[in-house]
């Protein structure tokens, strides 16, 4: 068994002191079949069986007990209860003897065998006073019983006594036992304890006996094991073996594939003129087996190792054979955006075929077109290409090379003729070439092929305007002056086309140059209009400054992979920041364009992390930011994005690094300052953290100001109405500029206020505001919404909403927890101790594991949990301390519980789970006055507006109210509360209650019909209405058929006593019903109930024991009408006439304010009927009689007395009689008095079963021994 037969013992005890026999009958039972000659066990199972009228199973049971252990005291007086149950009256007397010669100090046998004694009643003369009018009246005058009780200190019942226990307390706190069977405990046990006293079943002893207690189960062993599962591992997975770490970025993020550095191009023959390049600074240590970097690399020292960036934006990376020339020198004020390294083979191709020589136009079919050189863009020349030329004019010069052939026709011999030999005496220099002039650094020596030309083809060259032509050498002679001239005439032949092609591609040319010009300035000013809004963008966060980027972005239209990256990031952009989520599928299929590129721009590495951070890919954003080159990793965008992504890895000391440069970078930007300053206040520094919001200009105009500014005070817990204050700011005064996750955060700042102040309705409606707009992908977010959920009870609100967690989870332990308390709440204990698997081993796992095992039942389990999270975490001691007050009073142990909550109250005066329980655990001591201060100064606590005092609180105060006995108050209390928990069957069950206590049972009837449409069946809503139709019915067997149902239902409590309780009275059952209700009304403080004991007692014709139960009840409420009726019947049928008519008047005016029908009224004039009767005026008897009838014709009382005196004045009494007799409830005297008037020799059937019937209500009553002798005639 999972739980020891001594903690099972305990529990029979306590739910047999608790009145739940049905319950400790079952514990019993479970643990006679293992252990099945445990007496004491036995001897309790006997006591619940001879509460529930059980009697064959109690002989039963105690015959077994005998059988072993023929001294078992206890088990004899249980033996003559159920023989005493059944009528053995003489079986029942040598059981109680044998009792008490076993054990001399039983009380409870003493008084039981008081009851049963041998000795016959003294018959009664009250029938011959009647019937002989010489007769002297034999009526005893004075009684010294009622002089003792009167003139002496009636017992009074005291509520402080020691070891009385409320009932109504451990109904209100008792857990149920789970189901689920726990799981097995080892270790040494406890020894049984001796056996207790059962609880008294027989009134109680005088005053002067000490008062005895069930004493507590002693607490089991020590478990061997525990029932929880140990922590889980490491949050974050080790990389697997031989992957390379992640220079720049946080170390525990160990998972992300490094980008390898790119390899340094370094001339072949660097010279002494070259500059030198920057190297970078690296230790043997930071070198991994793979030749790579480690990890180990921070953000701060990027300025010393990255590579040097060219001030120029079009700067392209030399090849490794050539030596880049010296840079341009640009404007000051030039961008200096480092271009892709995609771009390198482009730039190569532009700048190797950008001056290649140009196709002949048409027409030109005798001019050759000049080649211009290609800038320098790759290696210089050697030394001798810079050399300056000796005398030219004196040195032959070489054979010229031939042109390319043309696009057109090929001509004749003398096109190709070699021009006139004329020596320059100047360098070329064409207008607009890009071709150094001579001298210049880069001028190519004469002889040297230009790049771009066939070798060995010679290249015509027409000579420029004004310079005179080479001449020929000698060795051509006369052929070649025949060729000049030739050449000469043909040129003047063809000169006219040459010049007309000339024409029309000049122009052309001038305004394609113009167009591509122009084209480029045009684009060079987007860019820049494009840039200067990203800027004003990134600096402010808001919406219109975004949506103008995009708007100039689409305007300018750009195809190239920058254009779309950018158009990318600001999609994901308006996505994560901006909660858009149409911009998700715009950010992928831009994503998709870039997927082909080999792109690492920056632009397209924050639109790839915003998209994995909106879909919950912490991998996927992990991955992309390994991207980031070294060189960008100081823009603060970029490090606003490696925050996000540490951030929501759970990694907030590399957040708060990158937060930190990011705000560096912009020191007076709401956007960055405000993410730093969270991550500052999370690392603990809460000062420098509202320092810097405060800093910013006109903070208070910024949303991304407002939402941290709330979300520290939220994780400070300091002052909840500030952050309320901040969130409700941002819902108004910002609701146009807001985003989405701005105002989502804010309604979750409300919904955790609402939460602090036991408004569950208001939290629920935040909570459920927030979680429509929540941030994509934000497992933060969604995690604190679900635990104010789960904080007010709204566990399908969290449960759907755990179901927006991404499948991959940083925070493991915490989705434990709260999936663990949202199964727990639904009832689902066995998922909930699943979940508690990977809830690790702190303070707040503890909490989880003590609130499960505390639904199991486990009551040393959960108190060890508490206790530790108590312990570990001091902010966990107020919940952790509610839960242990909680269990020390449903334990029993009030002082222990007030010990426990008292401090904490002290500290949360308005602690909705601590309040509540104190003031309960108060009233139970008897400590009225200490928890009404407590509920003074709970609702004294400064609220603000809009926020009313917490459901629970009112529920405190309610109870409070109710122990005072104040019920038209509590049932208005009762009444606020369900106006704002329509759907709480508990709310409205306890308005019921508090209904039927105040008298009106209108609203108790309204209520309790609520709980049946909340909580179809509930026990204890139909044992409410069992009350109502028993306390305004006449028909028996539909009140008989209301209290059954409620048993089968499960209903227990006072009120279903109570109804039961006024049906015995009401059947006329006496002595019967004492026997059942003297039990049941030992320790309560019903008053419904009380009076019914002692309407028992009158029909026992026991008026002395009816007097003190009506001074019981008169204690607990002085104006009390039943109560002040019963004990003038009392005093009157005892002799004692004196006083009652002031208490009969106390009574009527009572009733009048209470608002009691006619039907009372009528009992009171009977009341004054019998007085009249008993001073034998016999006239006003029979008068007042007839008024009592006048106002309820079915009045037993009434037609009693007017039977009496139809006797006494020698007349047929039989037909007041029968009606008094047929009344309910009927007059048992009544029932006495026609059995002895309608015997005969022969009796007839109504003489025996009236006369069983008055043994059975009153066997020591008036006419008891007439009546007996009639009975035994019957067959």
């Amino acid at each position: 068994m999972g739980t020891s037969t001594e903690d099972l013992s305990a529990r029979a005890k306590q739910l047999i002191a608790e009145r739940r026999y049905q319950e400790a009958v079952r514990a019993c039972r479970r643990i006679l079949l293992s252990r099945p000659a445990m007496t004491e066990v036995r001897i309790l199972l006997g006591m619940a069986l001879l509460a529930l009228s059980r009697h064959d199973e109690v002989r039963a049971e105690m015959m077994a007990v005998l059988r072993d252990r023929p001294e078992a005291g206890p088990a004899h007086r249980l033996l003559g209860e159920a023989h005493l149950r059944d009528g053995q009256v003489d079986k029942a007397r040598d059981s109680f003897r044998r009792a008490l010669e076993l054990d001399p100090s039983d009380e409870e046998a003493r008084e039981l065998l008081s009851e049963v004694a041998a000795e016959e009643p003294v018959p009664s003369a009250t029938i011959d006073r009647w019937f002989d009018p010489e007769a002297v009246a034999t009526v005893q005058t004075e009684s010294p019983e009622w002089e003792d009780v009167v003139t002496g200190s009636v017992p009074q019942y005291d509520p402080n006594a020691p070891g009385e226990v409320s009932y109504l307390q451990g109904e209100a706190t008792i857990a149920r036992p789970s189901s689920i069977p726990p799981p097995p405990q080892t270790g040494s046990q406890m020894p049984p304890p001796p056996a207790a006293p059962p609880p008294r079943s027989v009134p109680p002893p005088p005053r002067s006996a000490p008062p005895r207690s069930v004493p507590p189960a002693p607490p089991a062993g020590p478990s061997s094991r525990s029932s929880f599962p140990a922590p889980p591992g490491s949050e974050f997975p080790p990389p697997p073996p031989g992957a390379p770490a992640t220079p720049g970025y946080a170390s525990s993020v160990s998972s992300i594939p490094p980008r390898p550095p790119a390899p340094a191009f370094v001339p072949e023959e660097p010279t002494a003129a070259q500059t030198p390049q920057a190297k970078v600074a690296t230790d043997p240590g930071d070198v991994g087996q793979d030749g790579l970097l480690t990890n180990e690399l921070n953000l701060s020292d990027v300025d010393e190792i990255r590579p040097p960036i060219s001030p120029s934006p079009y700067h392209v990376p030399a090849p490794a054979a050539f030596v880049p020339p010296p840079a341009v020198d640009f404007a000051e004020n030039a961008p200096t955006y480092a271009r892709p390294s995609d771009d390198e083979d482009f730039a190569v191709e532009a700048a190797t075929s950008a001056f290649a020589p140009l196709e002949a136009l048409p027409g030109e079919r005798t001019i050759a077109r000049p080649q211009s050189a290609p800038p320098p863009a790759f290696a210089p020349a050697g030394p001798a290409d810079f050399a300056a030329p000796p005398a030219a004019a004196q040195r032959p010069l070489p054979a010229p090379r031939a042109a390319p052939a043309p696009a057109f026709a090929p001509g004749g011999p003398a096109d190709y003729a070699a021009p006139p030999a004329v020596a320059p005496t100047g360098p070329m220099d064409y207008p607009g070439s890009p071709v150094p002039r001579a001298g210049g650094p880069q001028q190519f020596a004469h002889g040297a092929p230009m790049p771009g030309a066939s070798p060995g083809v010679p290249q015509a060259v027409s000579p420029g305007a004004g310079v005179p032509a080479r001449p020929v050498p000698a060795q051509h002679g006369q052929q070649g002056q025949q060729g000049q001239q030739g050449q000469q005439v043909q040129k003047k032949k063809g000169s006219r086309a040459p010049l007309f092609a000339i024409g029309i591609a000049v122009p052309l040319f001038i305004g394609i140059i113009g167009f591509v010009g122009a084209s480029y300035w045009l684009d060079g000013r987007a860019e820049e209009r494009i840039q200067t809004a990203l800027a004003a963008a990134e600096e402010d966060g808001r919406r219109a400054s975004l949506d103008r980027v995009i708007e100039l972005a689409d305007e300018h239209d750009g195809s190239d992979s920058e254009d779309v990256a950018l158009r990318a990031r600001l999609q994901a952009t308006l996505l994560i920041d901006h909660g858009v989520p149409e911009a998700a599928a715009s950010t992928e299929a831009l994503l998709v364009m870039l997927e082909g590129e080999e792109l690492h721009h920056r632009d397209a590495i924050i639109a790839g992390a915003y998209f994995a951070l909106a879909r919950g890919d912490i991998g996927r954003a992990r991955g992309a930011i390994s991207q980031f080159p070294l060189q960008v990793q100081t823009n603060a965008e970029v490090r606003r994005t490696l925050a996000l992504v540490a951030a929501a890895a759970a990694d907030y000391e590399n957040a708060l690094d990158a937060s930190r440069g990011a705000r560096e970078s912009r020191p007076t930007s709401p956007r960055y300052v405000a993410l730093n300053a969270y991550f500052e206040a999370r690392a603990g520094d809460i000062q420098a953290a509202t320092t810097a919001l405060d800093g910013i200009p006109d903070g208070n105009a910024s949303g991304d100001v407002r939402v941290a500014r709330a979300r520290i005070l939220k994780l400070a817990n300091s002052d909840p109405d500030a952050a309320a204050a901040e969130a409700t700011a941002v819902l108004d005064q910002l609701a146009d500029t807001a985003t989405a996750p701005q105002r989502a955060w804010a309604h979750l700042i409300k919904a955790w206020h609402a939460s602090t102040h036991g408004a569950p309705a208001l939290a629920i409606e935040e909570g459920r505001a927030a979680a429509a707009i929540r941030p994509p992908g934000d497992e933060e977010f969604i995690l604190d919404l679900a635990e104010v959920f789960v904080g007010v009870a709204a566990f399908d609100d969290a449960s759907e909403t755990l179901g927006f967690l991404p499948e991959e989870g940083i925070r493991v332990e915490r989705r434990a927890r709260l999936r663990a308390g949202t199964f727990l709440g639904q009832g689902d204990i066995e998922a909930a101790v699943v979940a508690l698997a990977e809830a690790g081993t702190g303070a707040h796992a503890s909490l989880i594991r003590g609130r499960v095992a505390e639904a199991r039942d486990e009551v040393e389990a959960a108190l060890g949990f508490y206790q530790q999270a108590r312990e570990a975490d001091p902010a966990l001691n107020i919940p952790a301390s509610a839960r242990l007050g909680a269990m020390e009073a449903r334990r029993g142990n009030n002082e222990r519980a007030a010990i426990l909550l008292e401090p904490v109250a002290q500290q949360a005066p308005a602690n909705v789970e601590v309040v509540p329980v104190l003031v309960e655990v108060l009233i139970a001591l008897g400590r009225i006055d200490d928890a009404g201060g407590v509920i003074e100064r709970a609702f004294r606590v400064q609220r603000p507006e809009g926020v009313a005092v917490a459901v629970p609180l009112l529920a405190a105060r309610a109870n409070l109210e109710g122990a005072k006995n104040e019920w038209p108050a509590a049932m208005a209390t009762w009444g606020i509360v369900a106006q704002s928990q329509t759907d709480s069957a508990d709310v409205h069950r306890s308005l019921g209650e508090a209904a039927l206590r105040a008298g009106d049972q209108d609203i108790a009837s309204r209520a309790f019909e609520r709980v049946l449409e909340l909580a179809a069946n509930d026990g204890q809503a139909l044992a409410g209405l069992a009350y109502l139709a028993v306390a305004g019915g006449s028909d028996l067997d539909a009140m008989k058929a209301a209290i059954v149902r409620a048993e089968e239902a499960g209903g227990e409590g006072p009120f279903l006593d109570q109804a039961k309780a006024r049906v015995m009275v009401l059947e006329g059952k006496g002595w019967e019903a004492v026997l059942v209700l003297r039990r049941m009304a030992r320790r309560s403080r019903e008053p419904g109930l009380l009076i019914a004991l002692g309407q028992a007692n009158l029909q026992a014709f026991k008026d002395t024991a009816a007097a003190r139960v009506f001074n019981r009840v008169i204690g607990i409420d002085a104006d009390n009408p039943e109560a002040l009726l019963g004990l003038v019947i009392a005093r009157t049928r005892a002799g004692s006439t004196s006083g009652v008519e002031g208490l009969l008047g106390r009574a009527k005016s009572a009733a009048e304010a209470r608002g009691m029908g006619p039907s009372f009224m009528a009992r009171i004039e009977a009341a004054r009927a019998g007085i009249a009767y008993e001073r034998d005026d016999f006239t006003s008897a029979r008068t007042i009689a007839t008024a009592a009838l006048a106002l309820d014709e079915d009045c037993a009382d009434a037609h009693m007395y007017i039977a009496a005196v139809t006797s006494a004045l020698s007349r047929d009494p039989i037909e007041s009689l029968r009606r008094a007799v047929a009344a309910s409830p009927p007059s048992v005297e009544a029932m006495g008095l026609l059995v002895v008037e309608i015997a005969t020799a022969r009796p007839s059937e109504e003489v025996c079963t009236l006369g069983r019937r008055y043994l059975a209500a009153a066997p020591r009553g008036f006419d008891a021994g007439d009546v007996r002798r009639a009975v035994r005639r019957c067959r």
